[in-house]
């Protein structure tokens, strides 16, 4: 048989056709599996930063509901303080009132021994053998 050298031309040709067009669609299959590859990366990337976040606003709740607590405790605290205050206020108030009172007795009390009727009595009950012992006192606050 007897083959011309057109028909290995065109033999070659087509199959170096059929390996270009074979090589294309390798290229081409290869550029899509880069491509799912970058996906994949991208996803196993964003499910690890989702766990991180995940991770990360567990932990912040944690910590409002630690704030929130003491925020609780602290204002529970506050609360017995202001009650105590108003409490110790009172007393000082009372405190005062009876402070007054009791000046405002002694002034009375002071006056009326200032007087020459007050001061002549304890002088009398003196010699009287009934020694007061403020009677000193009493003639140095005239």
């Amino acid at each position: 048989m007897v083959f011309d050298d057109d028909y290995f031309v065109q033999k070659k040709e087509l199959e170096s056709a059929q390996l270009k067009q074979s090589l294309d669609h390798t290229l081409e299959k290869m550029k899509q599996l880069e491509v799912l590859r970058d996906s994949q990366n991208k996803l196993e990337f964003l499910e690890m930063e989702k766990q991180n976040l995940t991770a990360e606003n567990d932990q912040m709740k944690n910590e409002i509901a630690n704030y929130s607590s003491q925020f609780d405790l602290f204002e529970s605290t506050v609360q017995a303080v202001k009650n105590s205050l108003a409490a110790v206020e009172y007393e000082f108030a009372s405190y005062k009132e009876k402070a007054k009172s009791i000046l405002k007795q002694k002034d009375e009390m002071i006056s009326s021994l200032q007087s020459d009727s007050g001061i002549s009595r304890l002088q009398s009950d003196s010699e009287n053998g009934n020694e007061n012992p403020f009677l000193p006192e009493i003639e140095s606050l005239k």
